[in-house]
C-alpha cells in the first residue's frame, strides 16, 4: 500500500501514542503481502505481540485510523484494513467491563 508511509502523520492522529501507530504501521508493512491463508496465523501473532507489548486501542483510536485509511486506500486496500481492523480491534482493544 502505497499511502502507508505517511499515514501516521495525519493530524487527526496527532494525541495517538506514537508506539501504538509504530505497532499499526509494522502490521500493515508486514501483512501488505500476505495471502488470505497466511493472514490468520499472522494477526493472531500480532495480538500476542500487543499484549505482550501492552499496546490496547480505545475503539475511537481504531475508527480515526481507519478514517486516514479510508482517505487513502484504493477500494481493494480498504477491504483488507477494514478486515484486519476487525481482527486487530477484537484482539486489542480495553474491554469496557
Amino acid at each position: 500500500m502505497k499511502f502507508v508511509e505517511n499515514w501516521e502523520k495525519d493530524p487527526s492522529l496527532a494525541d495517538i501514542a506514537p508506539e501504538k501507530l509504530a505497532f499499526l504501521s509494522m502490521l500493515f508493512e508486514k501483512g501488505s503481502s500476505l495471502s488470505p491463508k497466511e493472514m490468520m496465523p499472522f494477526l493472531m501473532s500480532i495480538a500476542k505481540q500487543s499484549s505482550e507489548h501492552k499496546i490496547f486501542f480505545e475503539k475511537e483510536e481504531l475508527q480515526r485510523i481507519l478514517q486516514v485509511f479510508e482517505k487513502n486506500a484504493t477500494e481493494e486496500e480498504l477491504a483488507r484494513i477494514q478486515k484486519a481492523m476487525k481482527m486487530v480491534e477484537a484482539k486489542t482493544t480495553k474491554s469496557q467491563n
